[in-house]
């Protein structure tokens, strides 16, 4: 209470102060000035408390890129920039980092949508985006953007932006009271261009001003046809009144907005992956397989890694394949054992599926440059109106089983044949490394069949007010941003990849005339994304400073309370977004029908139901003895699905005379049949009209398979209180920060549901209903809030002023103790619950040493972060947690229920070999019956033993008793991680004479994890892992009863528990592709004298240290296999060279023109960089491109 007094009379006595001279007023303390930044040093920022404050007064590891930083680097993005920045890295183009790496697989799809948001801050996870402190997904551009300021670790004052490893925030330009302008165009390699504008205009001398900005970006990049489209416009206007100028104060009211769109097809940096090499490499003989089999170590192996799956190019049919019963030679390739339990000689795991196909239509492009299909051909046969010898329809024709065949994804095939340690997912899939095969520098193996989009509105409104110059004041923020993107592409995860048509025959027993030849090939239903986000902020920011010395005679006790600042901030953020995936192709109720039995209908995303595009690229190589120098295309032709005629099996019966009793031998497998059996009695191979659904063609409404609706507001409040002892010479910052977050969700129910749904629209199970009638929030229910708080303590202590200026140099040394928590992630566990915030805290000490004049600094920042349930892309396979029970339940209820393929129950023997085990070797079949039945028995004991909650989590029914379940994720499911990261921060700054900047950063970081999966995730796991291994539970089988069919152990170890065991072992180890030292200078030099007055030169060399890729196993003290995380295995150290040189000159006394080229990455030429190693430390498993040179100039006249 003795406070309010003394404060009102410091703002008085400071208002009269001030009217004596000459009434300058300072601009509020709600956004950062630039007059005073000097180069690349900047003086001041808002990221340590919100309120403008001088950065050697913020304890807090900030670094702020200036405009004239930006504009050396010629860095106009994210991505540009963030590959000079300390502690921080970016994906893409530019950097050597890949998001996701370690794992047996890498999908760089979920970069692409919005590359602005592949970021890692300290080795551990992405930083928040900001526009102007304001949570942002808009992707920013230089030309719009003032400086860029990076806050490493966790700020609990800066509410509303949650995220542990840090906020990268981009302040937009604002009016100036002056008039000026500026219209520059860049051209750059592989026919880039880029144009902007930027005009000022002053309409009321120093009180009102707009401005005026606007972008086309069209950039190209060296794999063709690869492009990024930028366009946008950017409007503001600055209002300045002197309403309370005799009150000391200013009021500024400002408002901005922004328009923007991007479309593009943006270049991968994986290399895709190689399902072709194998085809060429020689066959395992009978020696190096018992050589495998006896194998203890890698080293025993009879070959290399990289050669070990081998075909031989030899080509099979997909009868041949999948022939488990006749034991003829030559056949069951893909069978390891006989249905009579014996092994199969023939077997080889190299040998596997076509690519995403599994039973649906496939449309052949016949070559990369034709965008029309050539042919639809039904890849297996459906005899849904087959009939038995009685004449009743039992879905049968005499055909064997068949399926076409396609190379082996590697990691299945080190399962498979029992390479040392392959249970643990060492082995990883191979991508392409020979750009002879397929040059994928040049080439985007998608060709036009991938897009991203961005579009965006956002609005922006404040008024800031001030009184008593500066001692009070308050800021009232409205922001608004309307979000969208999406990606579509036509290959997705391991489907980005170069196939070779291994099948010598089709399914009708004609040659196939594309054998040998290679292709790409996918079902589009997983290539596809799309995010529509509001986000509506209203913001409250109040201050008040008090000085001891306005109310107490200048003397040492004023000196030491000094000054003190407190600021109070209320935030409430209402955000919504609607997240969705559909698939790319489909078909339609007709097809529907006429592939599934009568009154009965397949999921609309059963992979009977996906048409499968396959695109052919070349000629076919059986005259070549290796795959190097093939020069495969990609394709060149936007492939569309029209309407065409679908060649099919249709098992309609048309004999007539014909007793379908009569006798007929099987000509496949010499059986004794019946003419029910005899494929000529039925019309056979004939074409049926189709016209499949395409996505982008027909709309999304029937091919939707995921969607999520999600409505957040978060309430914050925050206090910080900032105390400037000894006249500023001790700083000390405490800040306080209380969220209360409340959320609901929506996630609709499928378009037909066998109790619930549309019955007049079964072909749509599983398609999510999103028509606008039934898709609302309206009517959700709020989930309980939930409240949490925060707090930050730092202190700075400039020790030169303790001493009077005593040092040659000023010193200071800064200490920050700061926890957070992102309260803007809604997320579920396994079971469908709330998951905790993603929360962290960091501990940094600093030591900042500058010169007197401030021409060099120096920061060093010791610091150690820790997250916990951070988001984690660790354990790829997820989609198999539900897939695990869904078809472990259908298959049980076959088994125990006796389900035909038509879902008849307890038919009459039609389809013994499904529903009924095959005996193994040694076994009888009255053996293989009771196998069957403990194995139901085992996998019912397993039902039971999960956890409740799971269930309805994955809309599955454990109680059903049909074939048909399909699991679908909890909303918004996701699996964390702990982190900490610990290291070394080095920043310098000079300038060492008014024409000459530097820039030198370094940075140490160790960063690891553990607690991957988190408490729920590792409670299922161990649930069913433990029943599969040790229990019967594990021997159920899958896709049939014979004896060579996989089972739910294969699947689970194939599918999921090879890459979890991965991670498990990796915690304690290095996160994945992080480089402990990294190593930046930058530096620039204008000539202001003598005959290269005008003139600027200027370049950057960065440094990255070598990256640990892998690391060797060893055999604990225990027994236990784990990781000897001693002896990494690593990747090599990179190094690039950035040049520029610029002149200037005045045109007129009011236009200066300047130009400038930039060459990024010089005298680098294409190369490949590891992301993961096979287990032998030395093989080289998935790799990117290295970043290569690049040019641009740019020329620009300012006025």
């Amino acid at each position: 209470m003795l406070a309010l007094p003394a404060l009102s009379y410091s703002m008085l006595t400071a208002q009269d102060n001030e009217s004596e001279s000459n009434e300058v007023f300072e601009l509020p303390p709600f956004s950062v000035t630039t007059d005073e930044d000097i180069g690349y040093m900047a003086a001041n920022t808002l990221s340590g408390t919100r309120l403008r404050t001088d950065l050697k007064d913020v304890g807090s590891a900030v670094s702020v890129y200036t405009e004239e930083f930006l504009n050396d680097v010629g860095a106009t993005d994210s991505q540009s920039l963030l590959t000079y920045a300390v502690g921080v890295e970016v994906g893409g183009t530019f950097s050597t980092y890949t998001e996701g790496g370690g794992g047996s697989t890498i999908d760089e799809g979920a970069r692409l949508p919005n590359p602005n948001t592949s970021t890692r801050v300290r080795g551990l996870a992405a930083a928040d985006n900001a526009r102007d402190y304001f949570i942002s997904r808009i992707p920013w551009d230089g030309f719009n953007i003032a400086r860029v300021d990076i806050n490493r670790g966790a700020n609990s004052i800066l509410f509303g932006l949650g995220s542990p490893a840090g906020i990268i925030n981009y302040t937009v330009i604002e009016p100036q009271f002056n008039d000026l302008g500026k219209i520059s165009a860049r051209v750059g390699s592989y026919g880039s261009t880029r144009m902007e504008l930027d005009l000022n205009k002053e309409l009321i001398d120093n009180e009102l001003a707009v401005r005026f900005a606007a972008v086309s970006d069209k950039e190209k990049f060296r794999q063709d046809p690869a492009y990024e489209d930028d366009q946008r416009w950017f409007g503001a206007i600055k209002y300045q009144p002197d309403w309370f100028k005799n009150l000391g104060g200013v009021t500024q009211i400002k408002a901005n907005v922004e328009r923007g769109d991007v479309t593009a097809n943006r270049p991968r940096t994986v290399t895709p992956v190689d399902y072709i090499t194998p085809w060429f490499n020689d066959p395992l003989s009978d020696a190096e397989l018992e050589q495998i089999a006896n194998a203890t170590s890698i080293d025993d192996l009879p070959r290399p890694l990289n050669q070990l799956m081998g075909l031989g190019q030899q080509t099979y049919t997909p009868f041949q394949l999948e022939d488990d019963y006749s034991e003829l030679p030559n056949r069951g390739q893909r069978r390891a054992t006989y249905t009579s339990g014996d092994p199969n000689p023939y077997y080889n795991p190299a040998i596997g599926n076509f690519a995403q196909v599994f039973g649906g239509p496939i449309a052949i492009f016949p070559d990369h440059t034709s965008g029309e299909v050539s042919r639809y051909y039904m890849s297996e046969m459906h005899n849904v109106r087959g009939i038995g010898e009685d004449g009743e329809i039992d879905g049968g024709v005499g055909f064997p089983y068949n399926r076409l065949g396609g190379v082996a994804e590697y990691r299945n095939f080190a399962t498979q044949i029992g390479l040392p340690y392959a249970e643990y997912g060492q082995y990883k899939n191979f991508h392409l490394q020979d750009p002879s095969i397929f040059n994928f520098y040049d080439n985007l193996i998608d060709g036009p069949n991938k897009q991203e989009k961005q579009d965006w509105t956002a609005y922006n409104l404040s008024l800031a007010q001030t009184f008593f110059n500066n001692k009070i004041g308050f800021e009232l923020s409205y922001d608004s941003q309307d979000y969208y993107e999406e990606r579509w592409s036509m290959l997705a995860d391991q489907r980005v990849a170069l196939y070779i048509d291994i099948n010598s025959e089709l399914s009708d027993g004609n040659p196939n005339p594309n054998a040998g030849r290679p292709f790409v090939s996918d079902n589009g239903q997983y290539g596809t994304y799309s995010l529509d986000e509001s986000r509506d902020v209203m913001r409250a920011t109040a201050f008040g400073e008090f000085e001891f010395n306005d109310v107490m005679e200048d003397g040492w006790l004023t000196k030491l309370l000094g000054r003190h600042v407190i600021t109070g901030l209320f935030t409430r953020d209402e955000f919504e977004n609607d997240r969705r995936s559909w698939l790319l192709y489909g078909t339609d109720a007709a097809y529907d029908s006429y592939v599934s039995a009568e009154g009965e209908y397949f999921n609309g995303n059963d992979n009977v139901r996906l048409p499968n595009a396959v695109v052919y690229l070349g000629d076919a190589l059986y005259d070549r003895s290796t795959a190097s120098g093939a020069h495969v295309p990609n394709p060149s032709a936007w492939m569309t699905m029209g309407s065409g005629q679908l060649y099919n099996f249709d098992s309609t019966w048309n004999a007539t005379g014909v007793d379908p009793a009569a006798y007929w031998q099987n000509t496949w497998n010499g059986d004794d049949s019946t003419q029910s059996e005899n494929p000529a009695n039925y019309v056979g191979w004939s074409n049926y009209d189709f016209t499949p659904l395409y996505s982008e063609r027909d709309g999304r409404t029937d091919l939707t398979t995921s969607a999520d609706l999600t409505e957040r507001q978060i309430d914050s409040k925050a206090g910080v209180w900032q105390g400037y002892f000894w006249d500023g010479a001790v700083v000390t910052t405490l800040g306080y920060r209380e969220d209360t977050v409340k959320t609901r969700g929506f996630r609709p129910a499928y378009r037909y549901d066998e109790e619930t749904g549309d019955v007049d629209e079964p072909w749509l199970n599983q398609i999510r209903d999103v028509r606008s009638e039934t898709y609302t929030l309206d009517g959700a229910e709020w989930d309980p809030s939930i409240t949490d708080d925060s707090l930050t303590k730092g202190v700075v202590v400039h020790i030169n002023d303790l001493l009077n200026g005593a040092l040659p140099i000023n010193v200071s040394l800064s200490y920050l103790d700061s926890e957070n928590f992102n309260p803007s992630q809604a997320r579920t566990n396994i079971y469908g619950e709330a998951i905790p915030f993603q929360s962290g805290g960091t501990e940094d000490y600093g030591l900042w040493l500058s010169t007197k004049d401030n021409r060099f600094s120096f920061r060093v920042t010791k610091f150690e972060t820790t997250l916990q349930n951070a988001s984690s892309t660790a354990i790829t396979g997820n989609w198999f947690l539900g897939a695990v029970m869904a078809w472990g339940g259908n298959w049980a209820n076959v088994f125990e229920y006796n389900i035909d393929g038509n879902g008849n129950t307890f038919p009459d023997d039609t389809e013994p070999g499904r529903y009924n085990y095959s005996p193994a070797a040694g076994e009888t079949q009255e053996q293989a019956a009771a196998r069957e039945q403990a194995a139901i028995a085992g996998f019912r004991a397993l039902q039971d033993a999960v956890d409740p909650r799971y269930w309805d989590a994955w809309s599955l029914d454990k109680n059903a008793t049909g074939q048909n379940q399909a699991a679908s994720a909890p909303q918004n499911f996701s699996i964390t991680e702990d982190s900490v990261s610990e290291g070394y921060e080095f920043e310098f700054v000079a300038n060492p004479v008014p024409n000459w900047r530097v820039s030198l950063t370094a940075s140490k970081t160790e960063a690891t994890r553990y607690n991957v999966g988190g408490t729920a995730l590792v409670d299922f796991v161990e649930t069913v892992d433990t029943a599969l291994n040790e229990t019967p539970a594990g021997d159920l089988r899958i896709w049939w009863g014979g004896a060579g069919n996989t089972t739910t152990l294969r699947e689970w170890n194939a599918n999921f528990m090879g890459n979890y065991n991965l991670k498990k072992l990796q915690e304690g180890t290095s996160t994945p592709d992080i480089r402990q030292w990294r190593f930046t200078l930058v530096s620039n030099y204008s000539f202001d004298e003598g005959f290269l007055e005008g003139f600027n030169v200027g370049g950057s060399y960065r440094w990255e240290d070598e990256v640990a890729i892998g690391y060797p196993l060893m055999e604990d003290a225990d027994g236990n296999i784990t990781y000897d995380i001693d002896s990494p295995y690593y990747g090599p150290s990179e190094d690039f060279i950035d040049l520029w040189v610029g002149y200037k000159r005045m045109l007129t006394d009011s236009i200066e023109w300047s130009i400038q080229v930039n060459v990024r990455n010089a005298f680098e030429d294409e190369g490949l960089i590891p992301i993961s190693v096979q287990p032998d430390g030395k093989t080289w498993a998935a790799v990117r491109t290295k970043p290569e040179q690049t040019w641009f100039v740019t020329n620009t006249f300012s006025f």
